[in-house]
């Protein structure tokens, strides 16, 4: 092709501001990222074409973009052109604070307009009626009447000129700010070079990373406890997510994905350099450094069908907006239907790197909106969603669990006499449960916030559920039995005892159960002191047979070597024994009362503390 063949080039300027709504879709990651698909179509000439796509986020990772394309054109370079600080846009999309100030200010203005008018009107009447009036009596009810009402359009006018001096301020200083952040939030400018065979459409996929994005998980728990026994409870897990976006880009009906990833572009994994020792010399000191760690370049990857080119990281600090690029190649042609853009008939670069084959995307299903891996997991979100650059909390549903659980009822009535239902829940999901938030609902009505921790299939978590006021406990204040300080003598067999002072306790325990309430079995929790002297001694004498609160180091009569210890039967339909460390540390007693007890139920708690005359203790 002669010179004068050559098709001349043509300059395409796109504004991304306005065309937010052609966002496919958005892949959200929990550690402030988000994966931005935008579509671009753009009218193509022969010859080479200049694509400047404007006004794209601030925060976009320079080493994330990649651009792709559908057709026989050919892309031959990107070129990432970073935010500068003297660069300004002139259009100005108002946001909500900006247009509902400036319409307040237009009906301020009406309304001064309507006043003036009928300051003339009073004005002009006034001296008409003036001139015709004769009469005295006339002439004063006229005054009477005109004097204030022309007076309280007078002030109506001096009001209404202040509130619109105030608002005009207001609304200049609220367009200064939102031009402001909208400069600072959409100053990126990306431009691809393009050279197309023939006139006509073509589509262009640009991705990038940006940041000011992340998602929360979420929990909404319903769980039903049965009006009776018999009765079943369920338990409910809503799983939800918040996300929040201040990137400066609108998400509008896109396909929204959210990831547990942490992407962390250009990471290398650090290696350990030679730590050596020195003899040092008289006098001298040296300090240690180890040297410096070679961190590779990222490797360049080819993905799909069609042809992909993603920045490479420039080794120079300075941010020039020559074009740094490095080229990947498709290994198989696009379909001929495809569309216009990308021929592999092109000529290629100079320099072609080494080609790695990367792993396939992964695919989600959209019904269960859910992919799983050992690592990391993937949540795809059916439908289309909307999320607005602001900082509201936008929060959608990602999957409803119904999850195995069983509800206990606790009470701890040293310290409240409240009867507590807790739920012990399993996991029987496939799904991890992030650490978040969650509000509780039992029976449909609000109980209270809780956090859930990280939780993987097949773990179990507890959540507290409320009180039951069905069941009431008295806790009445413990009692002082006897007090005895034995005396010594002669024929004493125990000389130890004869020197102590014995005190004995007593804390009774009322349950009133009228027969309402759903609970299969009551756990009750109260302790006696431990002492940390073995010269104050302390025996539970009620329950009997539980033994020492403490076992010795070389006793595993208990279940799990001393970690749980034996249940003793105190009567028919209640059993106790010393709580597990776990639970609520050492001394702490639990019983178990079976429900189906319409009568009262109590249960002592009797203890004595053995000391030598001359000590004191508390």
């Amino acid at each position: 092709m002669s010179e004068s063949e050559y098709p001349a080039s043509q300059r395409i300027t796109v504004d991304a501001a306005e065309q937010d709504h052609r966002i496919r879709a958005v892949t959200v990651f929990q550690t402030d990222r988000a994966e931005v698909r935008r579509r671009v179509t753009v009218e193509l000439k022969r010859g080479q074409n200049y694509v400047d796509i404007e006004r794209l986020p601030s925060c976009i990772n320079e080493d994330s973009v990649l651009v792709e394309g559908i057709g026989s054109a050919v892309i031959l370079d990107v070129v990432y052109h970073a935010p500068n600080s003297t660069q300004t846009t002139t259009t100005l999309v108002d946001d909500s604070p900006v247009a509902v100030c400036h319409r307040e200010l237009e009906s301020l203005k009406q309304d001064r307009n309507i006043a003036r008018e009928q300051f003339k009107f009073l004005s002009s009447y006034g001296r008409s009626l003036d001139s015709k009036v004769t009469n005295s009596e006339e002439l004063a009810r006229f005054l009477d009447m005109f004097g204030p009402r022309q007076s309280e359009v007078a002030k109506r006018l001096q009001d209404l000129d202040l509130q619109i001096a105030r608002t005009q301020n207001e609304y200049e200083e609220k367009r200064k700010l939102h031009r402001i952040e909208h400069d600072e939030k959409r100053c990126t400018k990306i431009s691809v070079v393009v050279y197309a065979d023939n006139d006509g459409k073509a589509e262009i996929m640009l991705t990038y990373v940006v940041s000011h994005a992340s998602w929360t998980p979420l929990y909404d728990v319903h769980a039903s406890v049965g009006r009776s026994q018999s009765s079943a409870s369920t338990f409910d897990l809503h799983y939800r997510a918040s996300i929040t976006q201040t990137t400066g880009e609108d998400w509008s009906s896109v396909k929204l994905t959210l990831s547990t990833a942490s992407p962390r572009l250009g990471t290398a994994i650090p290696s350990l350099s030679p730590w050596r020792i020195h003899r040092l010399q008289s006098g001298r000191t040296r300090s240690w450094s180890p040297p410096e760690v070679f961190v590779p370049s990222p490797a360049i990857v080819q993905v799909g069908h069609d042809y992909r080119y993603r920045r490479s990281r420039s080794r120079s600090s300075s941010r020039s907006r020559s074009p740094r690029m490095i080229y990947t190649e498709a290994s198989r042609p696009l379909s001929p239907d495809a569309g216009l853009l990308l021929d592999r008939g092109a000529p290629a670069p100079a320099y072609e790197p080494p080609r790695i084959r990367a792993p396939s995307p992964m695919r989600w299903r959209d019904a269960q909106a859910v992919s799983s891996d050992s690592i990391n997991t993937t949540f795809s979100i059916p439908g289309r969603s909307s999320i607005q650059s602001d900082e509201t909390s936008h929060k959608v549903v990602i999957q409803v669990l119904y999850l195995q659980a069983d509800v206990e009822w606790i009470c701890v009535p040293k310290k409240q006499q409240n009867v507590f239902l807790r739920c012990d829940v399993v996991n029987t999901s496939d799904f991890t449960l992030l650490p978040g938030v969650g509000r509780v609902f039992l029976n449909g009505n609000f109980v209270s916030r809780a956090h859930i921790e990280h939780v993987v299939p097949g773990g179990s978590f507890k959540i507290s559920l409320g009180s039951d006021p069905n069941l009431r406990v008295t806790y009445p204040s413990v009692r002082t039995l006897n007090h005895t300080t034995p005396q010594p003598t002669f024929l004493s067999r125990n000389k130890e005892d004869a020197n102590k002072n014995i005190t004995t306790y007593s804390q009774r325990i009322t349950i009133r159960d009228p027969g309402s309430s759903a609970a299969s079995q009551l756990h009750i929790f109260d302790q006696v002191p431990v002492s940390t002297d073995t010269i104050i001694t302390v025996k539970v004498l009620v329950p009997p047979g539980l033994g020492p609160a403490v076992l010795p180091a070389n006793d595993t009569t208990g279940k799990s070597n001393g970690k749980t210890r034996d249940w003793v039967q105190v009567r028919k339909g209640v059993k106790a024994r010393w709580a597990p460390l776990e639970v609520g540390g050492e001394g702490v007693v639990e019983w178990v009362c079976d429900a189906g007890i319409s009568e009262d139920t109590e249960l002592e708690l009797s203890w004595e503390v053995s000391a030598p005359v001359n000590e004191r203790w508390q």
